[in-house]
């Protein structure tokens, strides 16, 4: 016996940085809320994002010379805070970065260290004792990742403080 069952449509909503931040007034409370701390750079590509894909941002018109059909197509961002075109960036750029890097298969993990305990992995010490954890757990968790990698995992740990001059920690 078979049953015959009619399957419901479901509908994706893709949410987008740009809904979180104009939807119920957000962008607006995190500037009242973050006032003193928030930088230029971050509201010049809000105001961006704003406009992106938008009349207000300028765009381009195409006419069908048969029919004489006009199409509206407006400009982008080109702004990394903004979903789409973030991302096309983000690809573009690891196209282009793809031909320079060493065909060789490798993993790239970051802890992040919470601010408290930054001041202990100064000392080259402290940072073997911290980092040995993670060590020891990576490679447990590295062979069932990689079933058919071949030899040990050379495990490279180390300390990098490249954000915090950038302020991004």
């Amino acid at each position: 016996m078979s049953l015959k069952t009619k399957a419901k449509t479901s509908t994706t909503i893709t949410i987008t940085i740009a809904i979180i931040l104009f939807s119920c007034n957000a962008w607006e409370d995190y500037q009242i809320r973050y006032r003193d701390s928030i930088r230029s750079v971050e509201i010049e590509n809000v105001e961006r994002l704003k406009k992106c894909k938008t009349s207000n941002n300028g765009y381009k018109t195409y006419q069908c010379p048969k029919c004489g059909t006009k199409k509206y197509v407006p400009f982008t961002c080109k702004c990394r805070l903004c979903t789409s075109c973030g991302t096309k960036a983000a690809n573009e750029w690891a196209d282009k970065i793809h031909h320079i890097l060493l065909k060789v298969p490798h993993r790239h993990v970051v802890f992040t260290v919470p601010d408290k305990m930054r001041e202990l992995f100064k000392n080259p010490k402290y940072q073997r004792v911290l980092l040995q954890p993670q060590k020891s757990r990576w490679k447990r968790w590295w062979p069932h990742q990689i079933r058919k990698a071949k030899g040990k995992p050379n495990l490279r740990l180390g300390w990098s403080r490249y954000c915090k001059p950038l302020g991004l920690t």
